[in-house]
């Protein structure tokens, strides 16, 4: 992974995005323990809040 995408992943506030530049650069979201520790726990910060989303699910029936 080149320098220029590496830094573009680590100031990205989109879960999306850091898996598209990911992609771009040969990483599987399906593989993460394969990226780069850094860009591993990046993703993981942006998508640390959806898990508590699904306790709000039961709520809409």
């Amino acid at each position: 992974m080149n320098k220029k995408a590496y830094e573009e992943a680590l100031k990205t506030d989109s879960a999306l995005e850091l898996v598209r530049i990911m992609y771009k650069n040969g990483y599987n979201l399906p593989e993460i323990n394969q990226w780069p520790k850094e860009l591993r726990e990046r993703y993981e910060n942006l998508t640390a809040h959806l898990s508590n989303d699904f306790n709000i699910v039961k709520e809409f029936f």
